[in-house]
């Protein structure tokens, strides 16, 4: 059986679950609620606070305060990813009140909270409801930068925004009856921030989007029956 028992290992596994658990740009979005990565994640948790209580009482109390979702500005961060992640969640929102519970202890561990913490997080998660691109402007979406485009099927699309007050907006097309994606320059590896956006609700919702990072540029197009979006 594989184990790992060296502080240094486990403080980068440790490092490694938060990153993967608390990503609002996930590859697997199973991670954030997954009960068996939960457990995982409190168990590496215990066990770094034992170690570090045995080396030093002070470091491993502040380690153990740090366990507090919301102590410390890096952690409190945290709690607002995992909003922004359960909003995309289909199975909590339409969850009972216990089972919200669970979850919300899920999405937030390894850090511990307060039952009224517990009651603002799933408070937070029902905000959000579903718009539609006649309901918006140009100006919520100032800036924004391209995380994502996903053509889920032949008929729906998937673009995934990252807002500038730190929100990911995601913003669903369905029964799509035209796309066109036009780009230039060579990739850089720098993230493609929004130039110029049009939004038109009319017989069809209509998207058009330019983008650019350097020299690289990127414009997308999108004529769809409906849209759902979601984070804004």
């Amino acid at each position: 059986m594989f184990t790992v028992s060296d502080e240094k290992e486990l403080s980068v596994l440790h490092k490694a679950i938060l990153e993967a658990k608390f990503s609002v740009t996930a590859q697997n979005e199973d991670i954030a609620s997954s009960p068996i990565l939960a457990g995982v994640s409190n168990k590496l948790y215990d066990e770094l606070c034992h170690i570090r209580e045995k080396k030093n009482k002070e470091e491993g109390a502040l380690f153990k305060e740090l366990r507090r979702i919301k102590n410390g500005d890096s952690y409190r961060g945290f709690f607002y990813d995992s909003v922004i992640n359960a909003r995309r969640d289909f199975v909590f929102l339409e969850s009972d009140e216990n089972t919200k519970r669970t979850m919300a202890k899920c999405y937030l561990s390894p850090f511990t909270c307060y039952e009224s913490e517990l009651e603002e997080f799933i408070e937070e998660v029902e905000k959000n409801e579903a718009r539609s691109l006649k309901e918006l402007n140009s100006a919520d979406f100032k800036k924004a930068t391209l995380m994502k485009l996903i053509q889920i099927d032949e008929d729906t699309v998937e673009i995934k925004l990252w807002l500038t007050n730190k929100k990911l907006c995601d913003i669903v097309f369905y029964d799509v009856s035209g796309m066109e994606i036009k780009s230039k320059g060579k990739r850089n590896g720098l993230p493609l921030i929004l130039d110029k956006i049009t939004l038109k609700s009319d017989k069809e919702e209509l998207f058009e989007a330019d983008f650019s990072a350097g020299a690289q540029k990127k414009s997308i197009k999108i004529s769809a029956a409906m849209t759902d979006i979601r984070g804004i």
